[in-house]
């Protein structure tokens, strides 16, 4: 799931944490509906906690998927490295993006 967002999230700032802040909370409530409409339909589902890279709902492991795991680009996402961290980039929304 790709949120466009009203700041470029490669940056920091107290509104950028902010927004970051709602949109994580968000995002653990929908993954948790979706998660469970799709168990109601008899399906498993579960989704990575933003804050962990861990599942949600499954045995936590020591494995990770943080937002700027090479696996996204996988999905069409581009990843920068910055030296001192890396950032996600989006097609679309470029670095005003929550995955």
């Amino acid at each position: 799931m790709s949120i466009l967002t009203e700041h470029d999230m490669s940056t920091w700032s107290e509104e950028v944490e902010a927004e970051r802040e709602k949109l994580t909370e968000r995002l653990v409530t929908s993954c948790k509906e979706i998660c469970s409409r799709l168990e109601e339909d008899g399906y498993w589902a579960d989704f990575i906690d933003p804050c962990s890279g861990t599942p949600h709902y499954s045995g936590h492991t020591n494995t990770t998927m943080f937002e700027t795991n090479e696996t996204f680009r996988l999905l069409g996402f581009k990843i920068d490295d910055l030296g001192c961290c890396k950032v996600i980039s989006h097609k679309k929304f470029f670095r005003k993006v929550f995955v």
